[in-house]
Formats: C-alpha cells, structure tokens, sequence
C-alpha cells in the first residue's frame, strides 16, 4: 500500500533540490561558462536538462521505495539522512561549479558525493534491490560529471573562473 505522506517527503525534497540547483546551474551557463573552452565529449547544453529530470525521477522513485521498505525508526533516519546528505552535495557541487565557478573545489565535492551516492546505493540494495537499481543511472552520470569537471580544472586550472 502506498504511503502519500512518505512520497510527498520524498518529491518535494528532490523537487526542492531540483529548483536550487537549476538556479545556480542557469547562473553559470548564461555566464562564464559558454565563453570558456570545454573538455572532450562535453555533452550540448540540451542533454543536461532531460538527463537531470530522468535522474532526478529515478532519485524520487528510490528513495520511496527504499523509505517505505524500511522496518524500523533507526534505519528510517540513517537512510533519511544519506539521501538528505546526497541531495546537500548535489546542491553544493552545482553551486561550487555552476554558480561560483570554483572548479577545484567542485570536483573535490562531486567526488565525494560519488562515494556518498556508492554508500547510497549500497545501503538502498539491503533494503529495496530495485531502489538501488533506479540509483546507478544516477551514479553513472556523476562519475561522467567528476570526470568533466576534472577536465575543466585541468584546462582551466583549480581557481575561480570569474
């Protein structure tokens, strides 16, 4: 049976990340970004906007599923504030990279939302096998986003762009 109130929890905090980080994403890209030279297989501009949608769909999705699978208080908090943890990163690596223009210090925050997304996945597995599974599209597309970054701090070094 479905549980409204859990899922309602779930969408409004990937919605709310969402519109934060669409804000600073939208920053940038009218910025500083379309001027300066991008690494190979940089995806268009386009790609971006429906990849992050289908993710952030999936993100919902999971982490529903992973909630409402949960048999106990303690284990609803740990997996609440993983994912609520996930969701700060992905916040704060689109403001590091999109909104300040800190290269550096944006790959250093997408690496480590990559391991914190890993430890995600491997917690949702033990809960829900297909939560787990509507994350890796997720995690493919952050370590493409690690490596990205780490091919514009090489061409443009770790310091504020602007």
């Amino acid at each position: 049976m479905a549980d409204v109130r859990k899922f309602l929890y779930c969408l409004l905090m990937s919605v709310f990340t969402l519109v934060v980080c669409a804000y600073f994403n939208h920053n940038g890209v009218n910025t500083w970004y379309q001027e300066i030279t991008k690494p190979p297989l940089t995806p268009p501009d386009y790609v971006f906007s429906v990849v992050w949608g289908l993710i952030y769909l999936l993100m919902t999705i999971a982490f529903y599923l992973a909630f409402v699978n949960i048999s106990s208080q303690r284990e609803s908090s740990r997996i609440n504030g993983l994912f609520v943890n996930q969701l700060f990163l992905h916040i704060l690596w689109t403001f590091a990279f999109f909104y300040s223009g800190h290269q550096g210090l944006a790959l250093i925050v997408v690496i480590v939302l990559n391991l914190v997304v890993f430890k995600t996945i491997w917690r949702f597995w033990r809960i829900s096998p297909a939560s787990a599974w509507l994350l890796v599209p997720y995690q493919g597309w952050l370590l493409f986003a690690a490596w990205l970054n780490a091919g514009f701090v090489y061409l443009h070094g770790y310091s504020v762009i602007f």
